[in-house]
């Protein structure tokens, strides 16, 4: 057995491979060792040596979790037809769709229960209630994916090289995708994300849906493995690093590490130790510098891959399309790229991690990170490794803590921007103009990100606030698409269901059949767990919980549960670095195995694409008594600021297309002076109305020689109700100037009358247009009372004007009023030439009186007597009043106004007049007797509802009540069980321990054993020859004592002869 002991005065790079297998080749030179001694031997003399001189920062690996996985978290079937009841509360249905009640499919874990009213925590809460500055441009909290020089070319080369072991380790399409330019996105989608992102539960409300960035999202956008070993960031100790495994008959083994991991590492420390020596003193290397140290020069280029010709084969000008242009090609003839000549696996695994560095897990000064060359070893081996948790877990943390130090300052992190530019993309259509994708990459869904190369996207963020609060008021711009897309999905797979099973070998089924790892991939995405990234000493632990997000699956939303598991030794993972490392690796290593867990027996199924979705009532009645108040804040806000910007148009666009067309200041002038915002020269405050949609139809308000009435689309006012009564028959009197008052328009209108929420709507239809004006108008005609008059059509006048009528009394006087006889006169005139051409001439300059006799011609209506003749002379003196009022050059905003007021009048009247002929009806005998008696029951009736309702609703309180409490107790049984499955798991490590000290305890008693049976043969060896010994001695002294007398004899022989 060789004994090496570590010398004090030897320095930690030592001992050398060399000088280590010179050691061990030295004592076993009859080489009767065994390979495993030899690697024994060799791995003890690695002991405390770091061979790089503490360059590098050394930890230890995750360990390998192979104890039972937590449990009560794998129920039989993650998607369950559930029974959600539809409850009587007021929903958001102008800013919701796809309420669902009844039988529906929910996503585990999931429940139809009643939820105490949360707080709104959100980033773009604090903004609208200013608690912290809103910046007047977008911040920018990192920098966009810029052109690296030399990184295209080694990306063409590497794909063209090494095309089968990428696809193999799965990221041959998230490294092709790295070839184009994604540096021309705007930040006003990020910023908007962060908004609206919720750091607790790590999802992004728009509206009132609620949105994450799933792995299967990150998957489609990114190209990046779901499953496959766990990504890690670390660079062992020597002990691990440099270990080795026995290979057939080599002595020396090989090692467990690839050679080429140990070559690039090597290169890395001698490149910082060449610039160390020069002027440079920088303690990192940079990306340049790391490529410029294997790229030959002719390879040193700035640039970006065309989509037309990624591996620019063709002259530019050139549009014949072909595969061949697409695909990496065959190596032959292709040059050696290195200058230096690298070995083909140094030069892979240099490059993967160059794109992790560059591409995955971008840095904020673009430093190489040589942590990173241990995962890029395992996929130059094509070995699958896990990335997509890991930038998941990033994006995730980096996001919380944007939110948490918003307004403290920049807070520059790491974050690659471009996958969550890629996941507005595939859920908001319409945020950004993207070119036309050739048809190789579509057939082939490659991913989503590609379809933004060179794409341009929009700024104005006052219109993508308004949509982050109210999607479906911007569905002529921009669309929420809730389902995720199952492109790499096959299509037999939808709409059955499948099951997550074992083997007969105890392999997962969903591995072990060929084209499955996709539907294996989703359902990992479907499960709620901890997701992980390591860097060095750091761990990094997120919540997913992709159940508050069921939408994105093709289910319906209800109440989520909490599904996270509960981690061993881990009170607050956001505090994991007051932690020892080693308890962080075993929580990642138990959070990993957790995620990635397949044979777990669960059925599942996959919605098809067309699959309906939408949000339980309970659910939507926590979302109202929530977020009701600050949505609707949000949208006044952000609609007003929307209006002030005018944009000129809102072109309907496909998905993931839009227009960059930006208005010259020039052109916004001229608009700004056409169109000014809504303001009363004749006082009336500002009242606030309900949020707008844009609009999709501009046009001039009222023609300056016509007689057309403007209209508006279709919103909602929450004013008290006013029962408006319309008769069947509406006779039109000659002269007459409102067409929206027709015999068939009226019936239109008394059909079309809506109430929602102590509101009543009159919808006004306009037989020259499409679209519908609605007025909501409150129970006294001309009280003080608020009217809300909204107009969405032209884009030169205002989207909405606002008017308190009783200030108009305050405001004009006779005295100011200075028309001569003549001009009065023609008030009441029946000829309307006569009074165009009279007003053409005297009254173009005086506007502001033509405004005063229209206040004067409304108030001066006697609403106790006023026959039918005198109800059309009205209607004429105003029809002229409006049209000489349009030809004085009065401003759209106030014609608009003083026209609806008179048509609102004038209807008004109409109403006055027919109710009294209704009223004329005589009433049968015995009917008002009859009513009363059946208003009484009715009253009766209603009471006794209300009271039903009282109890249903105390009993939906105590069962809401019971079930909290239910939930409460099945997570103290769930700790128990933890509890008790930790006191099992101590209980096998202990007998373990224990068999383990029992066997190594009769190794010993044996060795023992062997040593007394020695010391006995060898003690009789010593016997014999101790006898030996003695006989020797005393046959040594016979033959001294017989030479003495031997002597004496030939002495006295001597003695006698003489």
């Amino acid at each position: 057995m060789l004994y090496w002991r570590r010398s004090s005065s030897m320095l930690r790079i030592e001992p050398s491979e060399e000088d280590i297998w010179k050691e061990i080749d030295a004592y076993d030179l009859s080489q009767s060792a065994s390979v495993s001694d030899r690697l024994y031997w060799h791995s003890e003399m690695l002991v405390d040596r770091d061979i790089y001189d503490g360059l590098f920062t050394r930890s230890p690996r995750m360990p390998c979790f192979d104890s039972d996985l937590p449990v009560g978290h794998d129920p039989t079937d993650w998607i369950i037809t559930y029974r959600l009841r539809c409850t009587d509360g007021i929903s958001l249905n102008r800013i919701i769709e796809g309420l669902s009640y009844g039988d529906q499919d929910i996503l585990q874990p999931a429940a139809d229960l009643a939820e105490h009213t949360g707080v709104v925590k959100l980033l773009s809460y604090q903004l609208l209630h200013h608690e912290i500055e809103e910046p007047h441009h977008d911040p920018m909290f990192g920098s966009p994916v810029e052109a690296l020089t030399g990184y295209v070319r080694w990306a063409r080369y590497t794909l063209q090289m090494h095309q089968e072991v990428l696809k193999q380790a799965g990221v041959y399409e998230a490294i092709y995708i790295s070839l184009f330019d994604y540096s021309r996105l705007s930040s006003s989608w990020l910023q908007s994300i962060i908004e609206h992102w919720d750091s607790a539960t790590n999802t992004c409300w728009v509206g009132p849906n609620e949105l994450t960035v799933t792995l299967w999202d990150l998957c489609t956008i990114s190209g990046l493995p779901i499953l496959g070993i766990p990504y890690e960031e670390c660079i062992p100790i020597d002990y691990d690093l440099f270990s080795r495994r026995p290979a057939g008959q080599q002595r020396r083994g090989e090692f467990v590490h690839s050679a080429g991991l140990h070559k690039s590492l090597r290169h890395y420390y001698d490149l910082y130790q060449q610039r160390r020596r020069g002027r440079s003193r920088r303690g990192t290397i940079s990306l340049e510098v790391w490529i410029e140290s294997f790229l030959h020069p002719s390879a040193l280029i700035t640039e970006f891959g065309r989509i037309q010709d990624p591996f620019d084969r063709r002259p530019h000008d050139t549009e014949q399309h072909s595969e061949d242009l697409f695909e990496p090609g065959s190596v032959d003839g292709l040059h050696h790229i290195s200058a230096r000549r690298y070995s083909h696996d140094v030069l892979l695994i240099s490059f993967v991690a160059t794109w992790l560095c560059y591409f995955v897990f971008p840095s904020q000064n673009r430093v190489f990170r040589p942590s990173t060359l241990l995962m890029a070893s395992l996929i130059a081996t094509g070995r699958r490794v896990s990335l997509a948790p890991a930038v998941l877990a990033q994006i995730y943390r980096s996001l919380g803590k944007i939110c948490t130090t918003y307004g403290s300052g920049q807070c520059s992190v790491e974050i690659p921007w471009h996958y969550l530019h890629g996941w507005m993309h595939i859920h908001v259509a319409g945020a950004f103009s993207c070119p036309e994708l050739p048809g190789y990459f579509t057939e082939r869904h490659f991913p989503s990100l590609l379809q933004l190369a060179r794409a341009t996207s929009s700024t104005d963020r006052a219109q993508i606030r308004l949509f982050m609060f109210a999607p479906l008021q911007m569905t002529d711009r921009y669309r929420l698409i809730y389902r995720s897309p199952l492109g790499s999905l096959p299509p037999q797979c939808f709409g059955v269901p499948l099951v997550d099973s074992q083997s007969e070998k105890r392999t997962p089924t969903l591995l072990s059949r060929s084209g499955y790892i996709p539907i294996a991939s989703y359902f990992i995405s479907m499960r709620p767990g901890w997701i992980c990234y390591r860097r060095h000493g750091s761990v990094i632990l997120e919540g997913y919980n992709p159940n508050r997000a069921a939408r994105q699956f093709g289910l319906v939303q209800a109440t989520p549960l909490d599904g996270l598991p509960v981690v061993p030794g881990i009170v607050d993972t956001r505090q994991l670095g007051s932690l020892p490392l080693s308890v962080c690796l075993e929580a990642a290593s138990m959070t990993w195995a957790f995620l990635l867990r397949l044979g777990t027996g669960s059925r599942f199924y996959i919605p098809h694409m067309d699959a309906p979705t939408g949000i339980s009532h309970l659910r939507l009645a926590w979302i109202r008594h929530t977020f009701s108040s600050f949505i609707e804040m949000g949208i006044r806000v952000y609609s007003r600021k929307a209006r002030r910007q005018r944009p000129s148009e809102y072109p309907s666009v496909p998905q993931g297309h839009t227009t960059g067309h930006k208005e010259t200041s020039k052109l916004d002038d001229r608009k700004r002076k056409r169109s000014p915002e809504p303001t009363f020269r004749h006082g009336g405050p500002v009242v606030k109305d309900r949020p707008i949609s844009p609009p999709t139809d501009r046009g001039h308000p009222r023609h300056r020689s016509s007689n057309n009435v403007p209209v508006s689309k279709h919103i909602s006012a929450d004013l008290p109700s006013s029962p408006i009564l319309v008769p069947d028959t509406l006779p039109t009197p000659p002269g007459f100037p409102f067409s929206a008052f027709s015999i068939d328009q009226s019936k239109r209108l008394s059909s079309s009358q809506s109430t929602h929420s102590n509101s009543t709507q009159m919808l006004f239809e306009d037989a020259a247009d499409d679209t519908i004006t609605e007025l909501a108008i409150s129970s006294s005609l001309f009280s003080d009372s608020t009217w809300v008059i909204v107009d969405d059509v032209p884009e030169s006048s205002s989207l909405s004007v606002t008017a308190h009528l009783g200030d108009y009394y305050s405001s004009g006087s006779s005295d100011e009023i200075h028309l001569s006889g003549s001009e009065l006169a023609c008030f009441v005139s029946r000829i309307p030439s006569r009074a165009r051409r009279y007003f053409g001439q005297r009254l173009l300059s005086r506007a502001h009186h033509i405004v005063t006799a229209l206040r004067h011609l409304l108030l001066g209506v006697d609403l106790d007597d006023l026959p039918f003749p005198d109800l059309a002379s009205f209607c004429v003196k105003a029809s002229l009043l409006l049209d000489c009022a349009a030809a004085s050059g009065l401003q759209d905003t106030a014609l608009e106004t003083w026209e609806y007021l008179c048509r609102v009048v004038a209807f008004g009247l109409y109403q006055l007049h027919f109710v009294p002929e209704e009223l004329a009806i005589g009433v049968p005998d015995g009917l008002e007797d009859a009513v009363r008696a059946a208003w009484e029951r009715m009253k009766r009736i209603s009471m006794d509802r209300d009271f039903g309702l009282q109890a249903l609703r105390r009993c939906q309180r105590d069962i809401s009540a019971e079930q909290l409490e239910l939930l409460e107790i099945l997570g103290e049984l769930r700790a128990l069980r933890q509890r008790g499955m930790a006191l099992l798991e101590r209980r096998q490590d202990l007998r373990a321990a224990a068999t383990y000290t029992e066997e190594e305890f009769t190794w010993i008693a044996a060795e023992i054993e062997r040593l007394e049976q020695d010391l006995t043969s060898s003690t009789e060896e010593f016997d014999s020859l101790r006898h030996q010994l003695e006989t020797t001695q005393t046959r040594q002294m016979i033959l001294q004592d017989r030479m003495f007398r031997i002597r004496q004899q030939i002495g006295s022989l001597q003695f006698s002869l003489r």
